[in-house]
Parts: structure tokens; C-alpha cells; sequence
């Protein structure tokens, strides 16, 4: 069996795993935002890591605007690489 790791960087900068509205899951490789804030733009990184080697990808995250409803607030949940072996 291969142990994989998957962290997440945002600007170039680790993600911590729970930090109040932003919740990284690395046994799914998602980071989710509850709400999704203007400043939460920016390039994230998945980087996932095994005894065979390293992979990453990255994606551009721009916030255009929010809407909130009456039960809701704005959220984004990220998907990066599933850590399958």
C-alpha cells in the first residue's frame, strides 16, 4: 500500500488543515470556503506526494461578486488530485 499526502498552497503558501471558514479535506483533495470572501482570490496548489513521486496542479481562483440568500451563504469548494494509488 501507498501512503499519499495532499496539501493545499494558496499564493505559494501552506493552507492549514481547519482554519475557522476555510476547511481543507486531504483524504478527498478539496479545500472548501464557508463564506467565500473577495480576499480568498488568488493561485491554489494542490500538491499530492507518495512513495512514487510528487504531482501537483493549480488553478486561479477570481471572486466576481457574492450573493447571499435568505438560508445560504456564498461558498467554493476546490477539488484537486484524489489521492487514489
Amino acid at each position: 500500500m501507498v501512503f499519499a499526502c495532499v496539501r493545499w498552497q494558496n499564493n505559494k503558501r501552506w493552507i492549514p488543515r481547519d482554519i475557522g471558514r476555510i476547511r481543507v479535506d486531504t483524504d478527498a483533495g478539496r479545500v472548501e470556503f464557508r463564506p467565500l470572501h473577495k480576499s480568498d482570490e488568488g493561485i491554489y496548489t494542490c500538491v499530492a506526494i507518495n512513495d512514487v513521486g510528487a504531482a501537483n496542479t493549480s488553478a486561479n481562483v477570481r471572486v466576481l461578486g457574492t450573493c447571499y440568500e435568505q438560508y445560504s451563504t456564498p461558498w467554493l469548494r476546490l477539488r484537486g488530485i484524489m489521492p487514489f494509488v
